[in-house]
């Protein structure tokens, strides 16, 4: 038997409307009284990294639409989204650092949503289509390093072979 749960946000979603939550008891307060729909509510300083958000807690009521043609990869997770306005999307995957955010192949600050989540402020309406990608710190340094690594085999072993067969022809009569 499968039992489906009708109440439950979706993965990621968009919202016109924000609330500021400046203590984990009053974001659990707000999740107790509203829990059913999905709501962004962030921190002072995360509504300071963006100055349109204060235009978001004003709104009276909330538009909320899900995602839909999520892509779930590894270090990735996208998908795309329709705004009526201006407004954040919220992500419902754990926020670290070392994310890094992409609207339309537009790089966006990546905000905490909900203390815990992963959201982006979008400046207006529109489809979009959204990556989340997590690179460590020193991605960039590995790869590079990678690759270095990759051609000095490939150099050494093709410099091994090179004079091997020229051992082997010199050994061999004509």
């Amino acid at each position: 038997m499968v039992l489906e749960n009708l109440q439950v946000w979706p993965r990621a979603f968009f919202t016109d409307k924000v609330f500021s939550i400046s203590s984990n008891e009053a974001f659990i307060q707000r999740l107790r009284e509203n829990g059913k729909q999905p709501f962004v509510a962030l921190t002072g300083e995360e509504i300071e990294k963006q100055p349109g958000l204060h235009r978001l807690e004003a709104t009276e009521r909330a538009t909320v639409s899900p995602a839909t043609n999520y892509q779930l990869l590894p270090n990735s997770t996208a998908f795309d989204i329709h705004a009526t306005s201006a407004g954040m999307v919220g992500l419902t995957e754990g926020q670290a650092k070392d994310f890094t955010a992409q609207a339309n192949g537009e790089p966006k600050a990546v905000l905490t949503v909900n203390r815990a989540f992963k959201g982006i402020y979008l400046d207006r309406p529109g489809n979009y289509h959204l990556e989340f990608t997590y690179r460590p710190r020193y991605w960039r340094l590995s790869c590079i390093l990678f690759w270095m690594a990759a051609g000095s085999i490939i150099t050494l072993v093709s410099v091994i072979g090179t004079r091997a067969h020229l051992e082997r022809k010199r050994k061999v009569p004509d």
